[in-house]
């Protein structure tokens, strides 16, 4: 009984540090562009607790954009962002990830990936599989972590994921790296 009572003490207060598993899904949209539609593409998410959604860099850059509480886009040391894509069925996500080192080294090609392990998440989703990224000629962008997941919409739709954490350099990521990760577990 009372081993009992611990192990569910001890679940709690697990439950408690993680934060709530979020029911992500992705949500669609369509917008004009050049006079065509275009479908965009969110994740329904809860930023990080003491951080804040940045509605007109999401705007501007077309990416779900987070900030530590108090700052904007341009002050804060690091950002976390979100982007979601249509994920075609044929296409693996060791492809999609592939693809995506290969477009990056393309067009910065000083760039250093190197894979981090897996982040398991709380609502039972495949886990995010985040690499290190290091862009000396990047200077804006210099050191972030890339963690690339998928989700689906109601519909059934599947989609890939990226949630990116950037900043100027390796301290102000890993400053932030505690609630990056707490958004991984819990989307």
């Amino acid at each position: 009984m009372q081993v009992r009572l611990i192990s569910s003490a001890m679940a709690l207060a697990a439950m408690i540090a993680l934060g709530t598993p979020a029911n992500a899904e992705v949500k669609k949209f369509m917008n004009i562009s050049g006079g065509k539609l275009a479908p965009f593409f969110e994740l329904v998410v809860t930023p990080p607790k003491g951080w804040e959604a940045e509605p007109d860099a999401s705007k501007k850059n077309k990416a779900q954009t987070f900030v530590p509480r108090g700052k904007d886009y341009h002050s804060a040391e690091a950002v976390i962002y979100v982007l979601v894509y249509y994920k075609p069925k044929e296409l693996e996500q060791s492809q999609y990830i592939s693809d995506s080192h290969e477009r990056w080294r393309k067009s910065v090609p000083d760039a250093k990936i190197t894979e981090l392990p897996a982040v398991e998440r709380a609502n039972g989703k495949p886990a995010f599989r985040p690499y290190q990224y290091e862009n000396p000629s990047r200077p804006q962008q210099a050191f972030e972590i890339v963690a690339f997941g998928e989700d689906g919409d109601k519909d059934g739709n599947m989609f890939n994921l990226k949630v990116v954490i950037t900043g100027r350099d390796r301290k102000a990521v890993e400053k932030a790296s505690v609630p990056y990760q707490t958004f991984l577990r819990t989307h």
